[in-house]
C-alpha cells in the first residue's frame, strides 16, 4: 500500500471556521446544495423561514446540516430496525417527486452493491406528505477536500495522493454501473478512521435521480440566484438536452477538482460566470479553454501577490516552486482530464489516476502524447438503465477488452499525426471508430426491456453471427472485434468459442500485419491462454514463445511479464517445475519493476508460485508466498476481493495437504463466499471451492458431506466445460476416493478408470497428473484384491511422480505397495518399499 502522507484530521478549529471563503468557487459552499455531511457546524432549528419536520420516513431529525438551492440536509437518527444516524437531504418542491423516486429505485440495484472505503452508502429514498423526495445517506463526519487539503497545508504531492483515492472510489463506482454526475469539493469531504484521513464521496446516485434538465428555470432561481455548479459542469453536461451523460462527465469534474486542488481556484471565474446568462455559462462551458493550473498561478500572481502567495504556504511552497512543479506533467495531466471533446479524456478514473501515480515516479506521462479516439465505455452507461448488475460487470469487461484492443491504434495515430501524415492518421482514427461502432452495435442487443433473462454469452453469441453474415469491410477491424469477442469469452471461462474467434483473428491480423506486429502478438496471447484452458499446453506454449519475442522486442514490459508468468503456468503443468520456477521469478521481478511490490499483479504472481511450491511439497515457502499475496489482495480494497480468492482458495488447499484442516475450511469457505457473491451458484469458480471443501471434509472424516461438495461441484463443470476437462476430471478422481473411502469400491473403480484413460489421452503416461491418478486407484484395485492390476499401477505411476519432483506424491505412492505387498502376503516387498517410504515426507493424501 501507498504509505499515508495525510496527517489526521481532529475536530473543526473555531479559527477556521471564522476564516472568509478562499477564492474557489462561486460560494463558499455551492448555492446548489450544501454538503450534506458536514458537521463542523450542524444549525440547530432556525427561525428563519419553515421550521425543520420533526420526522421523515423512519428518521427523527436532529438538526440542519445546511441549506442550499436545491434542498435542505439535516442530521437524523434511526432507530429501527437498526440504530444509525444519517444525513436526510429534502429536496425542494417542484420537482417530480415519482419521477425522482422512480430513478432512485432503478439505481439502487447498483448503489447496493458498491463497497469502497471512499464511498458514503445512500440508504433509501422516499417522499414526505407534501411530495418532496428526500434520500437518506451515510452520515460523514468531515469537511470538504479543498478545506482539510489548506486546513492541513497538505504539498503538491500529498494532494495528488489525495486524489488518487478519490478517483479509485470514483472507478469503483463506474465498474458497479454508477456516475455520480455531480463531483465537487463539497460532495467529497475527508473523514478520520483508523487515525488515518479518508476521503469520502457521498450523493452517489442521487444527481442522477433528479436528473433535471438544465434551463433557466433549473440553473436559476426566480430571483435569478444562481443555483447551479457550472463550474464543475462538462461540457456535455451544459448541452440543453444533456441526455447523453456517461463516466466520462465524472473525469471531467475530477479534472476540475484536481485544478482546483493544484492552484486554489477552478479553472472558470466563478464570478465571471455568476454574472452570465444561461447561454453565456452554456457557451464559457462548451467552446472556452481555460488556462492551464501553471497559467493561473501565473495570472494570480500578476493579478494578486498576497493571494497567489498564500495559495502556494497552503501547499508549504513558494510561488516560483508551486509553478515550476505544476508546469509540464500536472499542466498536461489536467488538461487532458478537461478536454472539451470527451474522447480526449482519460478514458477511466484509473487511468486518470495511473498517470498521476507515473507523475509521482517521475516516468513519462501518457498525458504528454496526443491520443484522440472514441472510449467505448461510453456506451454502457447508455444502457444501462434496467440491466442487471452481473450483465453490467460482464459487459464492462468486453468493452475494457475493446478499448484495450485499439490503444495501439490510436499510439499509431498519435505518431503518424506527429509526422503530420493526416489522411493516413484519418484511417487509423476510421479503424478506431469502426470496432467502436460494432462494440456498440453489440452492446445495444443487451436491452433488458426485450429480454430480462438476457445473458452475456447470448450477446457474444449474437456478435459473433453479426460479424460471421456481414464482416466488415477493413479486415483490421475485423480482427480487433473477433479479438476483443474471444476476450470477452475467456472473461467469462469459456475458452472453446473463445479460440475458435481468436483463431480468426490471429490468421486476419498474421496476414495483414505480419508475424512480428504487436497487435499480431495480443491476439496470440490471448489465443495461447485459450488453448491452455482447453488442454493443450504445449501448443500455448509455443505461442507463448512467439508473443514472448515480439513483446521483448517492442520493450513492453507489462505484456512480457504476463506472458512471462502464464508460460511458467504452463511448464507447471508440463512437469518442468525448474523452468517454471524460473519464469515465475522472472514475472515476479518485471511485475514489481512495473506496478511496485504491492500491486495486484505481483500479489497474483505470488499466487502462482505458491501453487508451484505446493506442488513440489515445498509447503512452508507456498504458506508464504500465499499468505502475503492475501495480504496484498486486502489491503489493495475491495475492488480486488474477487482476485484475491485465487490466493485463498490455494492457501487452503496448501493447509489441508498438511492437515491444517481447521484454518484450510475457514480460507476455503471465503474463498467460496466471495465468488458466489460475485458470479452466483452456478460459476465454475465456485465448483473449485466446492471441490476443496469436499476434500477437506473427507480428511475431516465427514465423507458424507465430502461427497455431496464434490458431486455439486462435478455438476457445475461438466455442465460449463463437458466431462473431460481438467477440472471436471480432477473432481471425478476426488469424488472417486471419496466413494472408495465410503466403501464402495466397485462403484468407485469405473470412475478411476475413466480418469486414468482420460488423462493418458490428454496428457500421455509420462504425465504426473495420469500417475497420480494411476496410484490413487491402486488404492480401490487394493480393497477389491486385484492386486497385480494395483502393482501395475503404482510401479508405473513411482519414477513418473519421482522425476516430476513431487515427493509427497512419491511417499503416498511408497506406502500404497507396502499396503498392497502386506494384503499380498510379501514381506519382502513390504520392507523394501517401507524403507522407501520413510525416506519421504509429507502427510499422506490418500
Amino acid at each position: 500500500m501507498r504509505p499515508d502522507p495525510l496527517r489526521p484530521v481532529g475536530g473543526a478549529d473555531p479559527v477556521d471556521r471564522a476564516e472568509p471563503p478562499q477564492v474557489r468557487g462561486v460560494a463558499a459552499e455551492p448555492p446548489d446544495g450544501p454538503s450534506p455531511n458536514r458537521t463542523d457546524s450542524v444549525e440547530k432549528p432556525s427561525l428563519e423561514g419553515e421550521a425543520p419536520p420533526r420526522v421523515v420516513g423512519p428518521y427523527q431529525i436532529l438538526g440542519v446540516l445546511g441549506r442550499g438551492g436545491m434542498g435542505t440536509v439535516y442530521v437524523a437518527e434511526q432507530t429501527t430496525p437498526v440504530r444509525r444516524r444519517v444525513a436526510l437531504k429534502v429536496i425542494n418542491a417542484g420537482l417530480d417527486s415519482k419521477s425522482v423516486i422512480a430513478r432512485f429505485e432503478i439505481e439502487r440495484q447498483a448503489l447496493a452493491m458498491m463497497d469502497h472505503p471512499c464511498i458514503a452508502r445512500v440508504y433509501e429514498a422516499g417522499q414526505t406528505p407534501d411530495g418532496r423526495p428526500w434520500f437518506a445517506m451515510e452520515h460523514v463526519a468531515g469537511v470538504s477536500v479543498t478545506q482539510h487539503c489548506d486546513r492541513h497545508r497538505l504539498s503538491v504531492e500529498e494532494r495528488l495522493e489525495l486524489f488518487i483515492q478519490i478517483c479509485e472510489a470514483v472507478q469503483h463506482a463506474h465498474q458497479k454501473g454508477v456516475i455520480h454526475r455531480d463531483l465537487k469539493p463539497s460532495n467529497i469531504l475527508v473523514a478520520i478512521h483508523d487515525d488515518r484521513a479518508i476521503p469520502k464521496i457521498i450523493d452517489f446516485g442521487v444527481a442522477k435521480a433528479i436528473n433535471q434538465r438544465l434551463t433557466e428555470k433549473t440553473l436559476f432561481t426566480e430571483q435569478g440566484r444562481l443555483i447551479g455548479t457550472p463550474e464543475y459542469m462538462s461540457p456535455e453536461q451544459a448541452e440543453m438536452t444533456a441526455q447523453d451523460i456517461d463516466t466520462r462527465s465524472d473525469i471531467y469534474a475530477l479534472g476540475v477538482l484536481l485544478y482546483e486542488l493544484l492552484t486554489g481556484s477552478v479553472p472558470f471565474d466563478a464570478k465571471t460566470l455568476r454574472k452570465a446568462g444561461l447561454a453565456e455559462i452554456v457557451r464559457i462551458i462548451r467552446e472556452v479553454d481555460p488556462p492551464k493550473p501553471s497559467t493561473r498561478l501565473s495570472l494570480l500572481a500578476h493579478d494578486s501577490a498576497d493571494t497567489s502567495l498564500e495559495i502556494a504556504r497552503h501547499r508549504r511552497a513558494d510561488t516560483r516552486t508551486l509553478s515550476r512543479s505544476l508546469s509540464g506533467d500536472l499542466d498536461w495531466i489536467t488538461m487532458k482530464a478537461l478536454e472539451k471533446d470527451r474522447t480526449r479524456r482519460y478514458a477511466t478514473a484509473n487511468d486518470f489516476a495511473d498517470d498521476i501515480r507515473r507523475h509521482l515516479r517521475h516516468e513519462p506521462v501518457r498525458a504528454a502524447r496526443p491520443g484522440p479516439g472514441y472510449q467505448a465505455r461510453k456506451f454502457i452507461r447508455r444502457h444501462r438503465v434496467g440491466m442487471t448488475m452481473a450483465l453490467v460487470t460482464a459487459l464492462l469487461m468486453i468493452v475494457a477488452t475493446g478499448v484495450s484492443l485499439i490503444q495501439a491504434s490510436r499510439a499509431r495515430q498519435a505518431e503518424i499525426l506527429a509526422s503530420q501524415d493526416r489522411n493516413q492518421a484519418r484511417r487509423e482514427a476510421a479503424k478506431s471508430s469502426a470496432v467502436t461502432r460494432f462494440l456498440e452495435d453489440m452492446l445495444k442487443s443487451a436491452d433488458p426491456a426485450r429480454d430480462r433473462d438476457i445473458r452475456v454469452r447470448d450477446v457474444l453469441d449474437k456478435a459473433v453471427r453479426e460479424i460471421s453474415l456481414k464482416a466488415p469491410e477493413d479486415p483490421e477491424v475485423e480482427a480487433a472485434v473477433r479479438t476483443a469477442i474471444g476476450s470477452a469469452y475467456l472473461n467469462l471461462l469459456l475458452p472453446r468459442p473463445a479460440k475458435e474467434q481468436l483463431e480468426i483473428a490471429r490468421r486476419i491480423r498474421e496476414s495483414v500485419l505480419g508475424l512480428e506486429h504487436p497487435l499480431t502478438a495480443e491476439t496470440l496471447d490471448r489465443l495461447a491462454w485459450a488453448t491452455y484452458l482447453m488442454d493443450d499446453p504445449r501448443t500455448a506454449e509455443a505461442l507463448y514463445q512467439r508473443c514472448l519475442q515480439v513483446f521483448t522486442r517492442s520493450g513492453d514490459v507489462e505484456k512480457l511479464a504476463n506472458a512471462t508468468a502464464n508460460l511458467g503456468v504452463i511448464a507447471q503443468s508440463l512437469n518442468d517445475f525448474e523452468k517454471a520456477a524460473a519464469y515465475m521469478h522472472d514475472a515476479l521481478e518485471m511485475n514489481i519493476r512495473v506496478y511496485g511490490a504491492e500491486s495486484a499483479d505481483v500479489a497474483q504472481c505470488r499466487v502462482h508460485l505458491g501453487q508451484m511450491l505446493a506442488l513440489k511439497g515445498e509447503h512452508g515457502p507456498a504458506q508464504e508466498e500465499l499468505r502475503l499475496a492475501v495480504r496484498l489482495y486486502d489491503a489493495l480494497g475491495p475492488d480486488h476481493r474477487v482476485r484475491s480468492a485465487d490466493a485463498c482458495l490455494q492457501l487452503a488447499h496448501t493447509l489441508e495437504v498438511v492437515g491444517e484442516l481447521a484454518e484450510a475450511r475457514s480460507w476455503a469457505t471465503r474463498a467460496l463466499e466471495i465468488r458466489r457473491d460475485a458470479y452466483g451458484e452456478r460459476d465454475p469458480s465456485v465448483a473449485a471451492c466446492l471441490a476443496e471443501l469436499g476434500m477437506i471434509a473427507r480428511a475431516e472424516g465427514n465423507l458424507e458431506s465430502a461427497e455431496s461438495n464434490l458431486r455439486e461441484a462435478l455438476t457445475i463443470y461438466a455442465a460449463s466445460y463437458g466431462e473431460e476437462y481438467s477440472a471436471s476430471l480432477t473432481t471425478r478422481l476426488i469424488l472417486a476416493i471419496v466413494i472408495d473411502d465410503a466403501g464402495r469400491s466397485r462403484e468407485a473403480e469405473p470412475a478411476f478408470k475413466q480418469v486414468v484413460d482420460a488423462y493418458a489421452r490428454i496428457y500421455g503416461e509420462a504425465h504426473w497428473s495420469t500417475a497420480n491418478a494411476r496410484s490413487l486407484r491402486a488404492v480401490c484395485l487394493t480393497r477389491l484384491e486385484r492386486f497385480t492390476e494395483a502393482e501395475g499401477d503404482l510401479l508405473a505411476a513411482y519414477p513418473v511422480l519421482s522425476a516430476a519432483g513431487f515427493k509427497d506424491h512419491m511417499r503416498n505412492t511408497a506406502e500404497r505397495l507396502v499396503t498392497l505387498y502386506g494384503a499380498w502376503e510379501k514381506p519382502e516387498k513390504v520392507e523394501a518399499w517401507r524403507e522407501r517410504a520413510s525416506d519421504e515426507f509429507s502427510a499422506p493424501d490418500h
